[in-house]
């Protein structure tokens, strides 16, 4: 940029910028989802909707309790700053905690709070210090939905931001005449938290289904191989 407010660390990396907006810490919240998807008759993980509202670009961070496994299954665009994001767990009623970060333009802070404000050349706020701000730890990238990885970091806390969760059917039949069956599952990357500044990765089946109609099964195009994880810095949040 030719004028306005550019702050970088000890590597030479832009931490502030007049032009770019910085992520902000919004809100969090604990989620125990009790919901099984309808269409997994023969088993099925469960899942929760957390609604966000007077949001531009959510981006959430997880955290799982123990061992159980999670995963950012859905996001639904609501339209008028609203978002349905979709939160799926292994175990029935585990409680996950979630953490929403947004573009600090949209989000007010109470009065009674000083700080650092930076607006771009129009006078749009970029940068507000009052906002804890989006800390990223590590970037992840899993070429098959068949991965595994474990990772631990020297920060206090993490989270897990699920930015493309890779998924795909799988079907198989077994039997034989006249007595054949049809299983049909749906497989998605998942993580779990087990320790505070700990992950792990893992393939799980969100549901399965069982019919004496094989011939039935019908299968889209929905495959998606890689997986984009980011962990944050949760420290104090």
């Amino acid at each position: 940029m030719s004028f306005g407010f550019h702050v970088t660390n000890q590597a030479d990396q832009v931490q502030i910028d007049g032009d770019y907006s910085n992520l902000a810490f919004i809100t969090k919240g604990t989620v125990n989802p009790t919901t099984r998807f309808g269409i997994g008759n023969a088993s099925s993980m469960y899942y929760a909707n957390v609604t966000l509202t007077g949001v531009v670009a959510p981006v959430i961070a997880l955290r799982a309790s123990g061992s159980n496994r999670v995963t950012l299954y859905n996001v639904f665009d609501e339209g008028g700053g609203q978002f349905i994001c979709q939160i799926v767990s292994e175990n029935q009623g585990a409680p996950i905690e979630y953490y929403v970060f947004d573009v600090s333009e949209n989000h007010l802070i109470g009065g009674g709070q000083y700080g650092l404000v930076v607006a771009d050349a129009a006078g749009e706020k970029r940068y507000d210090s009052r906002f804890k701000s989006f800390r990223v730890v590590d970037f992840l990238h899993y070429p098959s939905l068949e991965a595994t990885d474990s990772q631990s970091y020297s920060v206090e806390k993490i989270g897990v931001v699920c930015g493309r969760v890779s998924r795909r059917y799988r079907a198989e039949i077994v039997g034989a005449q006249p007595i054949v069956q049809g299983y049909l599952f749906s497989m998605a990357m998942m993580l779990s938290t087990p320790t505070a500044a700990s992950l792990s990765i893992s393939q799980g089946v969100i549901w399965a289904f069982v019919t004496d109609n094989p011939e039935s099964f019908y299968f889209t195009q929905f495959i998606v191989d890689n997986s984009y994880f980011m962990v944050v810095d949760l420290t104090g949040f």
